[in-house]
C-alpha cells in the first residue's frame, strides 16, 4: 500500500510530467511560429533568388509538419478531454502526406489535372468537419434550441452567398478543362464552403464571443477556406503563381490550428453576449439570402445558391415561429406567478416585487377566515374555494380606488391601503372585517363567515412591505387567538417600545447587514440511541451583545419584531455549513427554519447556501414546527415536497404540542421527527408520557421515520427511553453545544475511543 509521501511525489511527479509537456509543445509553437516568419520572408524576397526558390518548399512542409507534432502531443498527454484533438491531428497528418506525394510526384503547386495528393488533400476536409463538430458539442453549453437555429441561419445564408460568388468567379473558368481537375477542384469548393459554414455556425453558437482556444480555431477555418477559395480562383482564371501571398495562408492556418490546440482548457463554456450581437450575424444572413435571390445568379451553380438562399428564409420564418411561441410561454407563466389562480388577485409575489408599493407611505391589513379549516373538512375543498372566491368578490367591492387587494396563501388576505389617511388603517380593516358578516349559503348551507385582521400602520420604521406583512400577520394571529371577528393593531411601533429594546433591535440590524460577524454558531451532536454513533448536529445561534454571550431566548423577540429572522436564518444557513466544511466535519447540519419563511424564500436560499459552501443537500436538514404545516398547510406541503425532491431532509421539531396527532404522521412530508422535552422530561416520572412516547416511536418505525428525543437531561430519563427503530438522542447528556472547532476535536476523540 503506498504511503502519503509516496502519493505525493506521484503527485508531484504528474506535475513536473504535465510541465515538461507544456515546455515541450511551447518550443515546438516558438519552431513553428520561426518557421513561418521564415516563411513569410522567403515569399518576401524579390526575384527568383535560389535560396527562395529551395527554401520556401521545404519551410511550407515543416510547418504542417510541426502543427501535426503541436496537436498530436496536445491530444496525446491532455487525457479524455483532448481526445478530439486526435482528429485535427490526423487531417493534418494527411495534409503533410498529401504535400510529400505532390513533392515525390513534382506536380509542383499549380496542376492542370488531378493528382494522387489530391487524395490525400481532400480527405482532411471530413475529419476537420467531424473535429468541429465534436469539440463544438464538448465545449459549448447552450440553449440547444436556439443556438442550433441561429447557427443554421447563419451557416446556410454563408454557403448560399459562398455558392453566388463561385458562380460568378470561378465556374466561368473551369468551363473545357480536364474532368478530374473538375470533379477535384468542385470537391474543394465544396469542402471549403461546407468549412466556412461551420466556422461561422460555431462563432455563431458561442454568440460571438468564445474562448481563446476557439478564436484560434475560427479563424484558422476562416483563413484556410479563403486560401483555397483564392487559390481556386486563381488557377481557373489562369492566373495563379508559385510563391504568391496566397501560399503563406496555409502555413498561418497550420499556426492557428496549434495556438487553438495549445490554448484549449476543455472546459464547458457557456456562451454569453448582448442580444445585439447575438442577433446580428442571423440577420446579415438574413439580408444576404434576399440579396442572393434578387441577385439570380446565371451559372451552373445558380440553382444551389437559389435554394440555399431559400432555405436560409424558411428558417428565419421557424426562428422567429419560436421565439413567438417562447414570447407567449414566457408571458403565461409570469402572469401565473403573479396571479392567484383561483381568485384572480396578485398573489404575494407580485405584491412584494411590485415596485410601485415599495415607495409608499402605506398601511397593510392581512384579513383570516376564522373557522375556515371547518369549512373544508365539512363541505369539502371544492366548496372552500368557492366560499374564498364569494369573499374575494366582497373584499375587491370595499377595496377602494390606489389600494390593493391581494391574497397571500390559504385563508389570508392583504390588503395595503395607500389611500387611507395615517391612524385610519384601524377603521379600514374594521369596516373590512364587518363587509364579510353577511351569510353566504354554500351547497344549501346558510354560513356566517367571520375574519379577524391584523394591521400595521405605515411608518418610517418599516423597511419594506415584507416585513410589514409579517407583522401584520403576526398581529392577525394575536387577534386569533383571542376570539372570532377581531381586529388588532401591531403593538411593534417604536412609541411602544422601550429604548433597550430600540437599541438591541438596532444593533442586531447592523451586526447582520456587516456579515453577522457578531452571531456565533455551536453544534450540538444527535446521538443515536442504539450504538452511539452521530446522526448530525443542531446549529444553535448565541450573540455577542455587551460583552455578554446571549441565548437566543434573550434577543430572537427582537429579531422577529424587527423582521430580521430572514437575515439570521440565511446567516444560520451559509455559516453552518461553510464551518463544518472548514474544519472537515463530516455531519449534515439541522437548522431551524421560522414558519414565516417556508415559502419560496427557503426553496430559493437553500440551494444557494449550498452552493457557497461547496456542500451536497444531504448535508442540511430543515427543522421546522408543527405551527409552518398548520399556518399554510398548501404552501408548506409544497415547500417540503420541494426540498426533499432534490435532498435536503426534513425534521419535525416539538412534535406533540400542535394539532399533529398520531394519525396525521402518514401525511407528513418529513423525515423524522423531534419529540418535545415536555414529553420526554417527564418519562421516568409520569406511565402515561412512556406510553405516548412508546407509541410514537412504535409508529414512527413502521412508517420509517426517525426520532430524535429532546431534553434528555434528568437522570433517569435516558434508561427510560426503548431503542424502537432508528431512535437518537439530542441532550447535555450526551454532547453540549460547542464551536466548530471543538466539535472537530470531539469527533476526533469519539473516533479514537471507538477503535481503542
Amino acid at each position: 500500500m503506498a504511503s502519503d509521501s509516496d502519493r505525493a511525489v506521484s503527485r508531484n511527479g504528474g506535475r513536473m510530467s504535465r510541465t515538461g509537456v507544456r515546455a515541450a509543445l511551447s518550443l515546438l509553437l516558438i519552431a513553428l511560429c520561426l518557421v513561418v516568419v521564415l516563411y513569410a520572408v522567403t515569399l518576401a524576397v524579390p526575384g527568383d533568388t535560389g535560396l527562395a526558390a529551395a527554401a520556401s518548399p521545404l519551410l511550407y512542409n515543416v510547418s504542417f509538419i510541426l502543427a501535426a507534432a503541436v496537436v498530436g502531443v496536445h491530444a496525446a498527454t491532455g487525457g479524455r478531454r483532448t481526445r478530439p484533438w486526435f482528429v485535427v491531428a490526423g487531417g493534418l497528418a494527411l495534409y503533410v502526406v498529401g504535400l510529400a506525394v505532390m513533392s515525390l510526384g513534382g506536380t509542383g503547386m499549380s496542376p492542370n489535372a488531378a493528382t494522387p495528393a489530391d487524395a490525400f488533400w481532400l480527405m482532411f476536409y471530413p475529419l476537420a468537419f467531424v473535429a468541429l463538430l465534436v469539440l463544438t458539442k464538448r465545449s459549448l453549453a447552450m440553449d440547444v434550441t436556439h443556438s442550433l437555429l441561429d447557427s443554421a441561419l447563419v451557416g446556410v445564408g454563408a454557403f448560399a452567398v459562398g455558392v453566388a460568388i463561385l458562380d460568378a468567379t470561378v465556374a466561368p473558368g473551369m468551363s473545357g478543362a480536364d474532368p478530374s481537375f473538375v470533379i477535384t477542384r468542385s470537391l474543394y469548393l465544396l469542402g471549403d464552403l461546407v468549412m466556412l459554414v461551420l466556422v461561422l455556425a460555431v462563432a455563431q453558437a458561442f454568440k460571438w464571443r468564445p474562448p481563446v482556444a476557439w478564436w484560434f480555431l475560427i479563424a484558422g477555418g476562416i483563413v484556410f477556406s479563403l486560401a483555397d477559395a483564392a487559390y481556386l480562383v486563381q488557377l481557373a482564371n489562369g492566373t495563379y503563381v508559385s510563391g504568391s501571398w496566397i501560399d503563406l495562408l496555409w502555413p498561418v492556418t497550420a499556426l492557428l490550428v496549434s495556438l487553438a490546440a495549445f490554448s484549449d482548457t476543455g472546459a464547458p463554456v457557456p456562451p454569453a453576449a448582448p442580444q445585439r450581437v447575438t442577433f446580428l450575424a442571423p440577420s446579415i444572413a438574413i439580408v444576404a439570402a434576399g440579396g442572393v435571390l434578387l441577385w439570380q445568379p446565371s451559372g451552373p451553380l445558380q440553382m444551389a445558391a437559389a435554394v440555399a438562399a431559400g432555405v436560409t428564409i424558411l428558417l428565419a420564418v421557424v426562428r422567429l415561429n419560436v421565439d413567438v411561441r417562447e414570447s407567449v410561454r414566457l408571458t403565461r407563466q409570469l402572469r401565473r406567478s403573479q396571479v392567484d389562480m383561483l381568485t384572480g388577485l396578485p398573489n404575494r409575489r407580485s405584491l412584494l416585487e411590485s415596485g410601485d408599493l415599495q415607495d409608499l407611505r402605506c398601511s397593510v391589513v392581512v384579513l383570516g377566515i376564522d373557522s375556515f379549516k371547518d369549512v373544508n373538512d365539512t363541505l369539502g375543498h371544492d366548496a372552500g374555494d368557492r366560499l374564498l372566491v364569494m369573499i374575494a368578490e366582497r373584499l375587491r367591492s370595499q377595496v377602494a380606488d390606489g389600494d390593493v387587494l391581494a391574497r397571500l396563501e390559504g385563508d389570508e388576505f392583504a390588503v395595503v391601503l395607500c389611500s387611507t389617511p395615517p391612524g385610519g388603517a384601524g377603521a379600514a380593516a374594521e369596516s373590512l372585517v364587518r363587509s364579510l358578516e353577511d351569510p353566504v349559503t354554500l351547497d344549501g348551507i346558510p354560513l356566517l363567515v367571520t375574519a379577524c385582521a391584523g394591521v400595521v400602520e405605515a411608518g418610517e420604521e418599516w423597511p419594506d412591505l415584507a416585513s410589514m406583512l409579517r407583522h401584520a400577520a403576526a398581529a392577525l394571529g394575536s387577534a386569533k387567538a383571542e376570539g372570532p371577528g377581531l381586529v388588532r393593531l401591531h403593538s411593534g411601533e417604536p412609541g411602544a417600545q422601550t429604548a433597550e429594546r430600540l437599541r438591541m433591535r438596532a444593533e442586531a440590524r447592523a451586526a447582520l447587514t456587516s456579515g453577522g460577524a457578531d452571531f456565533v454558531v455551536h453544534y450540538q451532536p444527535v446521538v443515536s440511541l442504539r450504538d452511539g454513533s452521530v446522526l448530525a448536529v443542531e446549529a444553535l445561534v448565541r450573540w455577542r451583545y455587551e460583552g455578554a454571550l446571549l441565548q437566543p431566548s434573550d434577543f430572537l423577540p427582537e429579531i422577529v419584531r424587527g423582521g430580521l429572522m430572514p437575515d439570521l436564518t440565511r446567516l444560520m444557513l451559509t455559516t453552518s455549513l461553510r464551518e463544518l466544511r472548514a474544519n472537515h466535519v463530516d455531519l449534515p447540519v439541522s437548522v431551524n427554519v421560522p414558519p414565516d419563511l417556508m415559502s419560496d424564500w427557503i426553496l430559493a436560499e437553500a440551494p444557494r447556501s449550498l452552493s457557497m459552501a461547496g456542500a451536497q443537500p444531504r448535508s442540511l436538514i430543515i427543522e421546522i414546527t408543527e405551527e409552518a404545516i398548520m399556518k399554510q398547510p398548501e404552501v408548506a406541503a409544497h415547500v417540503l415536497q420541494s426540498l426533499r425532491s432534490r435532498g435536503v431532509r426534513i425534521l419535525l421539531d416539538d412534535f406533540g404540542t400542535g394539532w399533529s396527532g398520531l394519525s396525521s404522521l402518514r401525511d407528513l412530508i418529513v423525515d423524522g421527527l423531534k419529540i418535545d422535552h415536555s414529553f420526554v422530561s417527564r418519562l421516568h416520572v409520569d406511565p402515561s408520557a412512556r406510553a405516548i412516547v412508546r407509541s410514537i416511536a412504535l409508529l414512527a418505525a413502521d412508517l420509517d421515520l426517525m426520532i430524535v428525543y429532546e431534553g434528555v437531561d434528568e437522570p433517569g430519563v435516558l434508561d427510560d427511553l426503548t431503542p424502537i427503530g432508528r431512535c437518537y438522542v439530542q441532550s447535555y447528556t450526551t454532547a453540549r453545544p460547542m464551536s466548530a472547532r471543538e466539535l472537530a476535536v470531539w469527533m476526533d476523540r469519539r473516533r479514537v475511543a471507538v477503535d481503542a
